[in-house]
Order: structure tokens, then sequence, then C-alpha cells
């Protein structure tokens, strides 16, 4: 039994029915990107949901075949267009490599010192892939400092340029609700450029159809290995007999039993809505965190013009506005 028709539960259903296990995906309730476009201002749509991609797992691609369930991209490494306090702009291309180099002309006197601190997250992020992708946290006391380390710790001083400053705090602070001073936030730029888009460690990709098309080819791929989507009805309660999962039951009373009950939706819902504090150890449900926080926004504007300047001539890139560290402060 999978709960949660989220790009992680999908996976999970697709892998657990290739195994041979009899596989239930309950969609728990209708995902942000599997509904339908909405009209944010007259005559303009936009999906929710979140459709660049920097951490797609190639061996979940190929182990369920997701391209050929119909997984392509209408832009396989997006270039990145950082806007900065000072209105300059800078253009860099997908290709992480190439970037480096980009990054280092705009700024002649840090160049070295960017191509270092990209080089060092990259290899530490290669390091710990297994760590990001859930396994347990390596012991040895370097990763442990390295880990609590804030983002200002490394790179307070390290550049002459303020604006390549902003550029780094602005990156890793993408994805994350650390403010760059906070313990661990330096962790957060790690996992920003240790994810690898087709191929390409540190990348950005759009899957054509946003993440509506990643979505439904996992649905295609989790189809053709068996499994059973249920869907319309609302989840109320996990069942728990002797400490353990058994299965799950809806508003009307109905219910499923499983053996293994696997739930891909936030933990808050998972354990304290849906399983209840009152069955939790007192240490594990004060560790689980409460109703989620909100880290970043989607903006989406609708323009009477085509926009000009560096703007004009190409819309197919990533934007990333680049506050100064004050900016960064007030808005924590």
């Amino acid at each position: 039994m999978v709960i949660g028709a989220t790009i992680d539960g999908m996976a999970a259903a697709a892998l657990l029915a290739k195994s041979g296990l009899l596989t239930v995906l309950v969609e728990a309730g209708e995902t942000t990107a599997r509904k339908n476009l909405r009209e944010f201002a007259p005559g303009f749509f936009t999906d929710d949901a979140d459709p660049l991609t920097f951490m797609l797992d190639p061996d979940l691609i190929s182990s369920i075949d997701l391209y050929r369930h119909g997984l392509t991209f209408a832009q396989r490494r997006m270039a990145t267009l950082y806007s900065f306090d000072d209105g300059s702009f800078l253009e860099v291309p997908g290709d992480p490599a190439e970037a480096v180099e980009a990054v280092a002309a705009f700024f002649p006197g840090d160049g070295a010192r960017y191509a270092a601190l990209v080089e060092e997250c990259t290899a530490r992020g290669r390091a710990l892939r297994g760590f990001f992708d859930g396994e347990e946290a390596p012991t040895d006391d370097r990763f442990e400092t390295m880990a609590a380390t804030s983002l200002d710790e490394v790179i307070d001083g390290r550049f002459d340029d303020a604006l390549l400053t902003d550029l780094v705090r602005a990156e890793a602070s993408l994805r994350s609700r650390l403010r760059p001073e906070d313990p661990f936030s330096f962790l957060a730029l790690i996992r920003r450029w240790a994810g690898e888009a087709v191929g390409l460690q540190g990348a950005f990709a759009y899957p054509s159809g946003g993440a509506r098309g990643l979505l439904d080819a996992l649905r295609r791929a989790g189809q053709s290995m068996g499994v059973d989507f249920r869907a319309g009805r609302r989840l109320s309660r996990i069942l728990v007999e002797g400490d353990a999962a058994a299965g799950i039951e809806f508003d009307d009373g109905a219910q499923i039993r499983a053996s293994v009950v696997i739930n891909a939706l936030p933990a808050h819902d998972a354990f304290r809505t849906q399983i209840g504090v009152g069955r939790l150890d007192i240490e594990f449900g004060r560790a689980v965190p409460g109703e989620p926080e909100i880290g970043s926004i989607r903006a989406n504007a609708a323009l009477p013009r085509a926009p000009g300047g560096p703007l004009r001539d190409r819309l197919d890139r990533r934007i990333v506005v680049t506050p100064g560290r004050a900016d960064f402060r007030r808005a924590h």
C-alpha cells in the first residue's frame, strides 16, 4: 500500500510492483501537478506544480524505463539568468562546467575561488548522494562538523565582489527554509550541486509538460508494472495493530488491509494526522515537524507586451533574482 500520488509515491509503487508485490497506490488527494491549469489573469494560465528538475535519479529512470513511458525534456540543459541588485545581469550556460567559466569571466578577480567552491561542493555532493537519497548519515566527525556549518561561515569574505556572494547565497537558499547564517545551510548548497539531471551533476532540466509530464510518465510506468491506482476517496487514517501499520481506512469507513504501508505524504500528514501523536514514541513525536512552513512562493506575471532588456530574446531560461544580504535577512 502506497499513500500519495506524489513523484516519490509513484516511483515507490512502480518499483514495488516490479519486484513482484501486489501494490495499491491510493491518491490521498488530487496532487497539485494533476490539477487543471489555473487562470491567474484573463487569458493567462499556469500549472502550479514545480516544473524544474535538478535531482532525478538516473537509476530510477532506467529501472522503470521512464523514457519508454513518455518522459522527454523540453530543455535538457537549462541556462540561468542571474539578476543582481545593481541592475546587471549574468547568463550562464546549462552545462555546469561552462557555467563556472562564465561566472569566472564575469567576476575575473574571484573566478578561481568560485571554481574551487563549486569543485568542493560537487565532490562532497557525489560522496553524499546516498545520504541525500535517504540513506543513513555518515558517522565520522568530519561530516558532522561540515553538516553543521552555516553558509555564511563558508562564503563570508571568500570573494572580493559582493554580487558573487549574493549569487551563491541565492542558489543555496532555493528550496531551503534555512537562513544563510543557520547551521546546516552549507549542506543546502552541497545538495543543490549534488543533484543530477539528464546525466549532468548540478544541471537543471525542464521535462516536457513540467511536473505534470513527469507524473504522467511515472503513472504509465506504474500501470505497466501492475500498480492498482485508487482515486476519488478521502483517506481518514492509517490502521495500526500491535504497533505496526496494518492498512488504511477511508472517510466512509471502508478499509484496505496491507502488510506494508508506505506514506509518501509530508511527515506532518503521515504521522501527526493519519497515525496520531498518541501512538508515537515521545521523542520521535517531538521530532516530527508541525505544519509545513512556507519556504518559497511561486509568482506568475502577465505582461502587457514582450519583455525588454536581457529577457527580450529568450524566455526559455531559469531566472534567479539575487538579493543582497540585508534583503535576505528582512525576508526571513
